[in-house]
């Protein structure tokens, strides 16, 4: 079991250090590329898709997501998990620190298109991808201690993993990430999430014991 989830988060790092190595080596054919993606994403402009991304986007602007997070972490606490509020707290913690970090250290500008909304700083990776990737993925491994009922724990899982996609898509949509960069976020979250199951989840079982 362990094996597999290192081979996942190794995989997943070596494809981010693919994406990141292309950026700084050939910034423009990266571009190129992400752009014949963008243009099929955006496509006419919906309006009502347009309002629908606008809106789930913002669930992860940093205060926002901060703010229901702790929440979240204060419920846990309450519940008398505290081991699992710290492990939400912490990944959460930890995707601000990287996107610090990765972006001045990339310093990609943002896509030169129409954005949906507004963003300011670098592009690369994607913030929100990391954070959402982070967040929702510490969900869910979260549900599969919590949650008996195998039905419901399946949909749960399959609700917070749909959420990362849609914030994903979400991004590139809305003109303010390239797809390289939401790809990024995401393989970064999801490298933190599987090397660091193996410990975590015997640390975590026993807020369930």
């Amino acid at each position: 079991m362990n094996n597999k989830h290192y081979l996942r988060g190794g995989l997943a790092l070596l494809l981010f250090l693919t994406l990141a190595t292309w950026l700084l080596l050939n910034p423009i054919g990266l571009t190129s590329f992400d752009s014949s993606i963008q243009n099929l994403i955006r496509g006419d402009l919906p309006e009502l898709v347009t309002v629908f991304f606008s809106r789930i986007t913002i669930l992860f602007n940093t205060s926002i997501v901060v703010t229901w997070v702790l929440v979240l972490c204060f419920f846990l606490i309450f519940k008398n998990r505290k081991r699992s509020a710290i492990f939400l707290a912490t990944n959460l913690a930890t995707s601000g620190i990287l996107i610090l970090i990765l972006k001045f250290i990339f310093r990609r500008p943002r896509p030169a298109i129409i954005h949906l909304i507004e963003e300011h700083g670098f592009s690369f990776p994607s913030g929100h991808s990391l954070a959402a990737t982070l967040v929702c993925g510490s969900l869910i491994i979260l549900i599969g201690f919590a949650v008996k009922d195998r039905m419901f724990k399946n949909l749960l899982c399959i609700l917070f993993a749909s959420l990362i996609a849609i914030i994903l898509l979400s991004r590139v949509y809305l003109g303010v990430h390239y797809p390289s960069d939401v790809v990024a976020g995401f393989l970064i979250g999801f490298t933190i999430l599987n090397l660091g199951f193996p410990t975590a989840s015997k640390w975590l079982q026993k807020d369930y014991e």
